[in-house]
């Protein structure tokens, strides 16, 4: 059986693999609420094309809030205190995404969890 990823009557958590687990529908009810959190984040870094090693920059466009963000360019892949564009430190997660982060994380097995980035 399968189940879209926005099916509202799909089963509890799914275990892909160890340590990897599909909520599916786990956003849906909240969906208005995420978009406007990610809007906020977005207002305050803006989503950017980062550049890759290689000198090519990355098709998909990508922002970050919290105490890290991943980021890319010349020297290579890591994480940041810092908007590299900016210099200034990365937006706080909105209190939304923190607390649907930590329940995603205890629904998935992980209780306790606290996101970072």
């Amino acid at each position: 059986m399968t189940f879209s990823l926005f099916d509202e009557q799909a089963p509890g958590p799914e275990t892909l693999d160890h340590g990897a687990v599909l909520l599916r529908g786990f956003a849906l009810t909240e969906a208005e609420r995420w978009i406007a959190a990610v809007q906020s984040v977005a207002a305050q870094a803006g989503f950017r094309n980062m550049q890759v090693p290689g000198g090519k920059f990355m098709s998909v466009a990508i922002t970050n809030c919290g105490d890290w963000g991943w980021t890319s360019d010349l020297t290579g892949y890591r994480y940041s205190s810092g908007d590299p564009l900016t210099q200034q430190p990365w937006p706080a997660i909105p209190a939304f995404l923190l607390t649907q982060a930590q329940e995603a994380a205890a629904l998935a097995g992980y209780p306790g969890f606290v996101p970072d980035a």
